[in-house]
């Protein structure tokens, strides 16, 4: 099926071929979150602005939609910060964290923006549990493996104190 199929490709980061699917699922089937938010995430991949402009517009559009969905406000929060606006991409990750459980991906972007603002030990404190689960979904799992090494290059891990 085309959902399967797109994420499969957004998890192989062929963001060109996710896209075509999701723009047809979302052609028809235009309150849909799955394909909203995946064609949010991967049109915040282009290096075209319109598509990033357009990818922050849908953002909004789901956010307003799913107004209590926890996975839209993520996704809202990645294209945001994609496009350089952590402060508003970290508001609407708080929403979403607001709601509960954290996603492995919400920790991720969470990580980011840490990450960017120097805050190291935040950043490793997101990303260290949602990489010991090898368990459910964490499309940007590959990018977390990839920020923990740089993190860990500035965070010294601490040694457990003696009890």
């Amino acid at each position: 099926n085309n959902a399967g199929k797109a994420l499969y490709l957004l998890y192989k980061k062929d963001y060109t071929g996710a896209e075509t699917l999701l723009e047809a699922m979302y052609k028809d089937s235009p309150n849909s979150l799955f394909a909203i938010g995946n064609l949010c995430l991967v049109l915040s991949e282009s290096t075209d602005e319109k598509k990033k402009k357009r990818s922050i517009e849908l953002g909004q559009a789901l956010t307003a939609q799913f107004a209590k969905s926890p996975a839209a406000f993520s996704i809202y929060g990645w294209v945001l910060y994609k496009s350089g606006r952590l402060d508003e991409a970290e508001k609407a990750l708080s929403t979403s964290a607001s709601a509960g459980q954290v996603s492995y991906d919400t920790a991720y972007f969470f990580a980011k923006i840490a990450y960017d603002r120097a805050k190291y030990a935040d950043a490793m404190a997101f990303l260290k549990p949602a990489l010991e689960s090898p368990h459910g979904s964490f499309v940007y799992r590959e990018d977390a493996k990839l920020l923990i090494v740089e993190v860990a290059k500035k965070v010294p891990e601490k040694k457990d104190s003696p009890k």
